[in-house]
């Protein structure tokens, strides 16, 4: 053999260090957990806000359906309605009212001689469980005229 020396199992200086070491391995696993789990945290919210928003979202468009079927109907036939709907594969009761509007004050004239009246409709939809529910109202006013007493031809 010439002068060589081999060496076996050596760890020297000068030769690098490969791979990483068990605590290395373990301390990246912990920080990759912790942001797995903070990242899945953050979905799950969001996720939750989502269903909670889409819930607002039927609520109010089963409002304001309701309302225009109130406003489109000369008589109050739909305040007897079944009060409960099927919206968006969610179950939602509703409660409509409607109410005359008195006027305190209003000058010379009689309210009842006035030609038209006023109505306040009020539309209240609720959803979600009995120990917690969720709850979206919507009130407008409804102008109508009122029949004149005058018989035609007269």
């Amino acid at each position: 053999m010439s002068g060589r020396r081999l060496r076996i199992g050596c760890t020297g200086s000068r030769h690098a260090q490969r791979g990483f070491t068990l605590l290395e391995v373990l301390v990246a696993m912990v920080v990759a957990g912790v942001g797995f789990s903070m990242a899945f945290a953050a979905m799950s919210g969001a996720s939750r806000l989502s269903h909670k928003a889409f819930l607002h979202e039927a609520a109010t468009r089963l409002a304001q359906t309701k309302l225009e079927e109130v406003l489109a109907s000369p008589d109050d036939s739909l305040v007897a309605d079944a009060q409960e709907d099927q919206y968006a594969g969610v179950a939602f009761g509703y409660k409509i009212q409607v109410r005359p509007v008195l006027f305190s004050n209003a000058g010379p004239t009689a309210p009842s001689q006035w030609p038209f009246s006023l109505d306040q409709v009020s539309i209240d939809v609720y959803w979600g469980p009995e120990k917690a529910p969720q709850r979206y109202s919507l009130v407008t006013y409804r102008y109508s005229n009122r029949p004149s007493d005058a018989k035609p031809g007269a």
